[in-house]
């Protein structure tokens, strides 16, 4: 594992640490420095499995199935090294979509396939005992869409470490390949890109030896292209058709148009979060988030965790969410538009309605850490913990899904 080591310090010089000027005289001395400012390197393994049915798929115009699965690994990995800390993330999502298949009209047995890929670098230096900042950027790319992002943020705490203030930015710029309905791809391309500015601050104190809290304020503003390409909507053209439930029968029926929505659009959460320490077996977690956008969208969640510590190397948290909104100004169901309206989806995601999201998680963590008696007290990787999950999510639009996440956390001295 010392190579693991050498091959990181020799990344950090590359990537330009702060560190000594080098001279090739003082090859082993500069060498020395690397490890003596290298920390403890964390290291995080992800993965997990999604899968979600639902019967309003937007790709058919609020009817047909939502049936999609998606296999996710991320690394993570976070290099101290004086007084920066370097962070990289790298993951690929592999996803199976039966909605995406009907873009065509002949619709085949075999679900569309993409794959994702993303990735984000940071440094985050510390100023003093009290302030840092960070910078960081990232990308973001599958089969219809290319995204980029870089961001920046500032953090300080009081003197005493019980409060701390903090600001975050971060601008995402989006480029599309249009890809539309087959009966629709003869209508001009229009805008193809996206901008997404965001600015987050965050207030968090520690009021009592148990008890703490953070309430962050957000704003998001988007313009370009919102509406998603291949999204159909259908009108209430005065056609009627007796099996909707047959995807070339809907087309051949009902006029459609493909979603079509403002060119900008502000969100501004805001959320309080807490902590609430028990004793040494329950803590109590809780989170609030009021939601407000320009489409007409006002949504309020509500969150409920509560870790449960059987020993000092086994945690179980079982978890709840309930989540409420409105409906966008712009949403109506299949055939309930009208011809003479100017913005118009069908995407249940912006429809009214509840859901409720619940499930249980499990960690093991070893004070010493995994396999310590099969493996030499002079080792360079340690095995920190295992976590384990699973969650179900359903919503009232008849949306169901569910997730299961496996990680596994380790530090490399």
């Amino acid at each position: 594992m010392q190579l693991i080591k050498k091959t990181l310090g020799a990344a950090i010089l590359i990537l330009g640490g702060n560190l000594v000027a080098q001279n090739t005289s003082t090859e082993v001395s500069t060498q020395d420095t690397v490890k003596a400012k290298l920390g403890q390197i964390e290291i995080d393994i992800l993965s997990s499995y999604y899968d979600q049915d639902g019967v309003h798929s937007p790709v058919t115009g609020g009817r047909g199935t939502e049936n999609l699965q998606d296999f996710t690994n991320s690394l993570i990995i976070s290099i101290p090294y004086g007084k920066n800390t370097y962070s990289i993330n790298f993951g690929q999502d592999f996803i199976t979509s039966a909605s995406t298949d009907n873009i065509d009209i002949d619709v085949s047995s075999d679900s569309k396939q993409d794959t994702r890929v993303h990735g984000d670098i940071g440094v985050t230096h510390k100023i003093n005992k009290r302030k840092s900042y960070e910078v960081g950027l990232g990308f973001s790319s599958e089969y219809d869409v290319a995204s980029f992002n870089v961001g920046s943020g500032y953090e300080v705490e009081s003197k005493n470490r019980n409060k701390s203030l903090s600001f975050k930015g971060k601008v995402f710029y989006d480029s599309y390949t249009l890809y539309r309905p087959i009966e629709l791809r003869n209508e001009p391309e229009g805008e193809n890109t996206r901008l997404t500015l965001n600015f987050a601050t965050t207030y968090a104190q520690v009021l009592t030896k148990k008890f703490q809290l953070a309430l962050t304020a957000e704003i998001t503003y988007q313009s370009g292209l919102l509406a998603t390409p291949f999204h159909r909507v259908y009108f209430d053209d005065g056609v009627n058709t007796t099996s909707l439930d047959e995807i070339s029968t809907i087309i051949s029926s009902k006029v459609r148009r493909r979603e079509f929505l403002p060119d900008s659009r502000m969100k501004i959460p805001v959320a309080l979060r807490f902590h609430y320490y028990l004793n040494s077996t329950f803590i109590l977690r809780g989170f609030y988030r009021y939601y407000y956008d320009d489409f007409g969208i006002i949504g309020n969640t509500y969150e409920i965790e509560t870790p449960i510590r059987f020993s000092k190397a086994i945690a179980f948290y079982p978890f709840y969410r309930y989540h409420t909104q409105t409906a966008a100004d712009y949403f109506a169901p299949f055939g309930e538009h009208q011809l003479t309206d100017k913005y118009y989806t069908s995407d249940y995601d912006l429809s009214n309605f509840e859901s409720n999201y619940v499930g249980l998680g499990f960690k093991y963590e070893p004070l010493f850490g995994i396999f310590q008696n099969a493996m030499s007290k002079k080792r360079m990787v340690k095995f920190k913990s295992i976590n384990l999950r699973y969650a179900n999510y359903d919503r009232s639009d008849g949306l169901n899904s569910y997730l299961i996440s496996m990680g596994f956390s380790l530090t490399v001295f």
